[in-house]
Parts: structure tokens; C-alpha cells; sequence
């Protein structure tokens, strides 16, 4: 019971994550087709055709990105897991990420369209909306899994940053392949954390716990975006909210938490206070204040982020906190001064 029970999960979870790529539309024909001939000519055979072999990690070292408290449990990241084993990378040398750089922005700029679109599921899943599901009810972890694919499984941004990058061809596949070993890694060790830890106070068996991780895990980029797209709302609230035109009762409610986020500076503070501002709005007066900030942030080319590497300079050797910067500076639309990485 123990097995099946695990498989039926993952197995909810995969094939909530992958129905988007599956479902079709098929159209009925218009006409009604003629009557197939009695024997039908054999069709030719079609010529077999190898798939591509996937490339192979290179054997390198690299510093795991799982990171330890005392008691020997995995810290949950606060950043993307994906930009993290980019960073802890050795193969990105500095005239890699010179050429990769403006796709750092590009990204965020499509994650941030999702986000906007998407910002009450993002609210709820902040609100324990992953955490509230069980195994031992199907039901509701189907629904789960199968409301977080809408950022899984859309069109506009596809799952990985490492996937676009090399089908860009901004980055070796030899690179990418790499990347996703260190992913892989991580995603192995925080699933055997969640199965070594006991159940909790609220029910929350290791192996739900496990779900738990794995689905929050592929959400984490559009969650991390989404909390820095709330901290640019509040930055600009102050002329966001005269726009907003907001009726007397929600202004009513909604003013005296302006006053105060226009006078707080701690960052958590500020972080709460415009959540609490959100829970007064409606979704499309949400979307709306967090369209504008977008809109009034200062506009960013993301070619222009980092210059190439100078003729005839050495590129240095770059270590994993090095790297993580630079990426997480581009991410924020931050000028890289290449000259400061060479020698």
C-alpha cells in the first residue's frame, strides 16, 4: 500500500504538470468522408530516424547549492533553485555569462506577465495552498498540482531558463546539461530530507511533506519574482493608488495602510503591508496596481547589461558567490562592469 500510494503522487503530480503539452483540440470534419476502398495500398515505410543524444554532464566538481542548519536539515532557498546551480556552475566562465546576460532580464520580464496575470493563485499558494494538500486526498491534490501547471505547463515561459538558453544557443548544451545535474542533485536531497522528517503538528506525513517540496520547488522562480514584483508595487504605491480609483469604501480601508507603508522602511514590514493592501483589492484592481509598477520601473535594455569581454584581456576565474552575484545583479536589471573580472 505503502508503494502504490507514493506512485500514485508522483504520478498525479507528473501528469498534472505535463496536460497542457498534451491536450489538443481535435475539429470534427465539416463533410462526411467517402467510403475507404475495400484494400488499401501498403504506405511506405517510414525511414528510421536516431534521436539526438541528450549530452552528458561532464565529470567536474561543484559545490552542492543544498545548504545545512545545525541540525543537519536543507534551509529553504529564497531564491530560484535553477539560478543557484547556474551559479555553482563551473563551466559558466565570465565570457559565458557576458553572453547570456541579457537573458537574465528577458526572463524575468515574461515571468513577471505570468505573475501579474496569476497573482491571486500566487497569493493562495503564499497563503498554504501546496502545504494544505494530502495524499490520502486525491482529490485535492490533483486540484493542487493541476492549478500550479498554469506556470508549469504555459506557453509564454517554459519550465527552465537552462532549456532557453541553449536553445538559444547562448550556452553549450554540454553547459546546460551540467546545470541540470546540480538541479537534479538538490531536488534528490530535499525529497530524502522531507522523507527522514516527522509528521507534523497539522497532519503532514514525510510524504506529503515530500509533495509538498516538489511542487513548491516548480513554482519557486514565479514565486520568488512575485515577491519582488509586491516589493516594487509598494515602492511606487503612493502614485499607483490615486489611479486606482478605488470606490469610498475600499478607498476607506485601503488609505490608512497606505499612510503607513508611504512612512515604513523594514523590508518584511513593507512586504506585509502590501499584502494586507491586496486583500482589500479585487483581482483585476490588483492586476492593475501591479501593471503599473512594472510600468513605472526605470525601462531596462538587457543587451547593454554587460559589456563584452575587452580584446586581449584574460578573462579571471570566477567562484560560485562571484557568479551568483553577477547573475542575480542582471536579474535586477544592474550593470555588470565586465572590466572589474579581468585581468
Amino acid at each position: 500500500m505503502f508503494c502504490k500510494t507514493r506512485t500514485s503522487v508522483a504520478l498525479i503530480v507528473l501528469v498534472a504538470m505535463a496536460t497542457p503539452a498534451l491536450s489538443q483540440v481535435i475539429t470534427p470534419p465539416s463533410t462526411r468522408p467517402e467510403r475507404a476502398p475495400a484494400v488499401r495500398p501498403e504506405p511506405p515505410r517510414p525511414t528510421a530516424q536516431a534521436r539526438p543524444a541528450r549530452p552528458k554532464a561532464p565529470a567536474v566538481d561543484f559545490a552542492p547549492i543544498a545548504l545545512r542548519d545545525e541540525d543537519g536539515k536543507i534551509v529553504p532557498l529564497d531564491v530560484p533553485a535553477e539560478y543557484l546551480a547556474l551559479a555553482h556552475n563551473p563551466l559558466l566562465d565570465l565570457p559565458t555569462l557576458v553572453r547570456i546576460a541579457p537573458g537574465f532580464y528577458e526572463r524575468r520580464q515574461k515571468v513577471e506577465r505570468l505573475v501579474t496575470d496569476e497573482i491571486d493563485l500566487l497569493l493562495d499558494i503564499e497563503g498554504g495552498l501546496v502545504e494544505r494538500a494530502r495524499v490520502n486526498d486525491e482529490a485535492a491534490l490533483r486540484a493542487s498540482a493541476g492549478r500550479l501547471s498554469i506556470f508549469t505547463g504555459n506557453p509564454s515561459v517554459s519550465p527552465s531558463i537552462t532549456t532557453d538558453l541553449v536553445a538559444a544557443g547562448r550556452i553549450r548544451p554540454d553547459i546546460g546539461a551540467l546545470t541540470q545535474k546540480i538541479l537534479q542533485e538538490y531536488q534528490q536531497e530535499l525529497t530524502a530530507d522531507a522523507m527522514a522528517t516527522p509528521t507534523t503538528a497539522d497532519g503532514a506525513t514525510p510524504i506529503d511533506q515530500m509533495m509538498h517540496r516538489v511542487l513548491r520547488l516548480s513554482v519557486s522562480e514565479f514565486e520568488y519574482y512575485f515577491r519582488r514584483l509586491m516589493l516594487d508595487t509598494a515602492d511606487y504605491f503612493d502614485a499607483i493608488l490615486p489611479e486606482l480609483e478605488l470606490d469610498t469604501q475600499t478607498a476607506a480601508a485601503v488609505g490608512p495602510l497606505a499612510e503607513r507603508l508611504a512612512v515604513e522602511n523594514d523590508l518584511d514590514a513593507r512586504a506585509a503591508l502590501i499584502r494586507e493592501i491586496f486583500a482589500q483589492l479585487d483581482t483585476r484592481t490588483r492586476q492593475h496596481a501591479m501593471g503599473m509598477a512594472i510600468k513605472m520601473r526605470p525601462a531596462i535594455d538587457p543587451t547593454a547589461l554587460m559589456a563584452p569581454v575587452p580584446e586581449g584581456a584574460t578573462p579571471m576565474d570566477l567562484d560560485d558567490e562571484t557568479r551568483r552575484d553577477i547573475i542575480f545583479q542582471l536579474i535586477e536589471g544592474g550593470r555588470v562592469d565586465t572590466n572589474a573580472f579581468v585581468k
